[in-house]
């Protein structure tokens, strides 16, 4: 961003890089607690989900000990991860938009 000078000739100061960077962080923050929280709440109201994905998890550890794979990759490789990822995402969505039963 500082070198915004060479291509429009205006350059931003370090201070408003700063608290751009700041904002950008408190709000990837944010929504990261947000889709815990909705995540935490939905598996403890459904147990036999958090047991499966558990099992799911503790299985995939115990075949792959030590990995240098990203968490992103991991979760595409335990199929009960993604899913629950997936699904999760779907109902923060659905909670957030307010629709009504019936789409859910």
């Amino acid at each position: 961003m500082l070198d915004a000078s060479q291509v429009s000739g205006s350059q931003l100061e370090e201070g408003h890089v700063l608290i751009n960077s700041l904002g950008v962080l408190a709000a990837g923050h944010e929504t990261t607690s947000s889709a815990l929280s909705i995540a935490s709440y939905l598996l403890a109201l459904n147990p036999e989900v958090q047991e499966k994905l558990a099992e799911e998890v503790t299985n995939y550890l115990q075949e792959n000990p030590v990995s240098s794979k990203s968490v992103h990759e991991v979760s595409h490789e335990i199929k009960w991860v993604y899913t629950v990822v997936q699904s999760l995402l779907l109902k923060q969505c659905i909670m957030q938009w307010n629709l009504p039963l019936s789409c859910q």
